[in-house]
């Protein structure tokens, strides 16, 4: 594999145009010399192989994206294995495994260490965060990037340090723009905490929001306040103990349906992944969708929305952030249809052994059962972006079948997977946790829709003069759009 995840960081980040031009003095770090020993003394040397092999050899007989990534496993192992051998650290060891997984470029496939990654920003610990799909920050800031490649502060805790507010923008740190900076944290082989984007667009989404998570690494985060021509530099000391868990989906309030939830507290107290109403002011419906999760009351929720929207003069369907689950969202989303579609996707897993890597069977297809008396004609927008996976991939695919529906925002996670775990935790040192895609799923021709890009009809973010005034700039243009198809 060649240090291939790496690499991919470092040819990104050659691709981003985001921030300032550096600045002219080099400041010099040393987070590469610091793995090895933060964390003390990796485990024995025969847990360490026991862990790698089990890993190795458990994803390699049955992961089914091998044909995708272009991974070739047995590299892999005759890379790192001796690696993970020699280790002294336990930062080192878990760095390794971190980088064999975030190598598959599969936003199903994961590795977390608990020990690595709950470790307090105020400890600047070497490690590098990618938040993943849930996006929380400790530092109360939530940045997008918009279109022209510009870092977005889009949602904020009021008290948050930096004092920054919605429509500023994060520049970088140290007085280099955050793309240089992507470059140089790929040479310091740091372990890390967060998850990779299936689809090369999410994946360079993620990088790009790793600003805001990420200011242990540097002293001075570098910002620039909306409508000023300047840059400010903050002391990141300042942003380290503040301990936030503010929610970072890339919406902006709207007027009439509250959001699911903006805290990961209130996430974990079981608040609903679904919220509904009319718009203030309009007979447009709203509906933002978390989750499809079991155990939750989405489906019941989605189902009462569309009853109660009959006589809307459209819907609006916000899923730009939704983080999956289970596939009951196929019988409300049937509601919507008046015509049967025999297979949409289906799910592949890989053949049994022996089989080559690429060798996969196809065991079960979805299709819509329409129901004709419910019916939904009216125009149906639906909000995309990276941040929307797995289930969050295929509702909008799905619904992209509907003849009024119109897809808003930018292309979904490309998480066409679903994944099986492997730890939880691992049963020697009881802090790993790891999961891996067991299926991928193909279209109606059996072809790939894993890690691919499902553009939106109409393609658009939010923006920072928008953002600055509370608009958000993508409802504005499915408002417009239902307004001139009612």
């Amino acid at each position: 594999m060649m240090r291939r995840s790496l690499l991919a960081v470092m040819a990104l980040a050659a691709a981003l145009g985001c921030g300032e031009d550096g600045g002219e003095e080099d400041i010099e770090y040393h987070w590469a010399e610091q793995v090895d020993g933060f964390w003390g003394d990796a485990p024995e040397q025969a847990t360490r192989l026991a862990l790698f092999d089990e890993l190795w050899g458990t994803i390699g007989p049955r992961y089914p994206g091998f044909g995708i990534n272009d991974v070739d496993w047995d590299a892999v192992r005759d890379e790192f294995r001796p690696a993970a051998e020699a280790a002294e650290g336990y930062g080192r060891f878990y760095q390794l495994l971190s980088e064999v997984v975030s190598g598959m470029h599969d936003g199903h496939t994961n590795i977390l260490s608990t020990r690595v990654c709950d470790t307090t920003l105020a400890a600047r610990p070497p490690r590098f965060v990618l938040s993943g799909l849930l996006l929380t920050t400790e530092t109360g800031v939530c940045v997008t990037p918009t279109d022209d490649g510009r870092l977005l502060v889009f949602r904020t805790d009021d008290d948050n340090p930096a004092g920054l507010a919605p429509g500023d923008e994060i520049l970088g740190y140290d007085g280099k723009p955050w793309n240089e900076l992507l470059e140089l944290i790929a040479t310091w082989e740091l372990p890390l905490c967060g998850f990779r984007g299936s689809a090369a667009a999410a994946d360079e989404f993620l990088h790009r929001v790793a600003v805001q998570d990420n200011p242990h690494l540097f002293e001075r985060m570098d910002v620039r306040r909306h409508g000023a021509a300047t840059m400010e530099s903050i002391p990141t000391d300042t942003l380290l103990t503040y301990s936030g868990d503010l929610v970072c989906p890339p919406q902006l309030p709207v007027q009439g349906v509250e959001f699911p939830w903006t805290t990961e507290s209130e996430a974990d107290a079981g608040a609903s992944p679904i919220s509904w109403g009319l718009l203030t002011g309009t007979n447009v419906g709203y509906i933002y969708v978390y989750n499809w999760m079991p155990g939750t009351d989405v489906e019941a929720q989605f189902t009462a929305a569309i009853t109660a929207f009959q006589d809307a003069d459209g819907i609006i369907v916000d899923q730009r952030y939704n983080t999956g689950g289970a596939q009951f969202w196929l019988q409300a989303a049937a509601m919507l249809f008046d015509t049967d579609h025999d297979r949409i996707w289906c799910s592949a897993s890989r053949k049994p052994q022996p089989s080559e890597p690429t060798d996969l069977q196809i065991h079960s297809c979805q299709g819509i059962d329409a129901d004709e008396s419910t019916y939904l004609d009216r125009p149906i927008a639906i909000l995309t972006g990276p941040q929307a996976a797995s289930a969050g991939d295929l509702f909008p695919y799905e619904m992209s079948l509907h003849p009024r529906v119109r897809r808003f925002g930018r292309a979904t996670h490309g998480s066409f997977a679903r994944a099986t775990m492997l730890w939880d935790l691992d049963p020697q040192l009881d802090d790993l946790w790891a999961r891996f895609a067991k299926d991928v799923f193909t279209d109606s021709n059996d072809e790939h829709l894993q890690a691919t890009e499902q553009p939106p009809d109409v393609e658009l973010w939010l923006q920072p003069d928008d953002v600055a005034a509370g608009r958000d700039t993508v409802v504005e243009a499915a408002l417009q759009w239902i307004a001139g198809e009612s």
